[in-house]
């Protein structure tokens, strides 16, 4: 499986996109643990393109992928307490890359990166787009 993800990995062909994170929330995580992260309200330009490809190179590589994804920057898996969501001054990420991790394989909690992608920038980034 590990080999068939590197090979997918390597195939993808996207852009960069940028997420504009602008709330805080949490969710029960698998135990012991409680999630807290920044999160997009609604669908960021270019990520939907960017999960097609994700998913198309899996696809072509028989990695059959249907989990729903919302792109977030986790704070905390073991936070103290939940959190309602709140809104917060907006922070532009960039998504650059895509990477291949082994999560939670050591104490404290960490990601391993297996492999590392990068994504192609926009030839009109969505900033520059404009309609006449």
């Amino acid at each position: 499986m590990c080999e068939r993800l590197l090979l997918a990995g390597s195939r993808i062909a996207a852009d960069c996109c940028v997420v504009t994170l602008n709330r805080i929330s949490s969710q029960h995580a698998a135990a012991p643990g409680i999630h807290w992260a920044f999160r997009a309200r609604g669908q960021p330009k270019g990520f939907p393109a960017l999960l097609s490809a994700v998913r198309s190179a899996l696809i072509a590589q028989g990695v059959d992928e249907r989990q729903g994804h919302s792109p977030h920057v986790t704070i905390s898996y073991l936070a103290p307490t939940p959190l309602s969501s709140r809104v917060i001054a907006p922070i532009d990420w960039t998504i650059d890359e895509i990477q291949l991790v082994l999560a939670g394989d050591s104490e404290p909690y960490r990601y391993r990166t297996l492999g590392r992608w990068a994504l192609t920038t926009p030839r009109y980034p969505y900033a520059q787009l404009r309609l006449l």
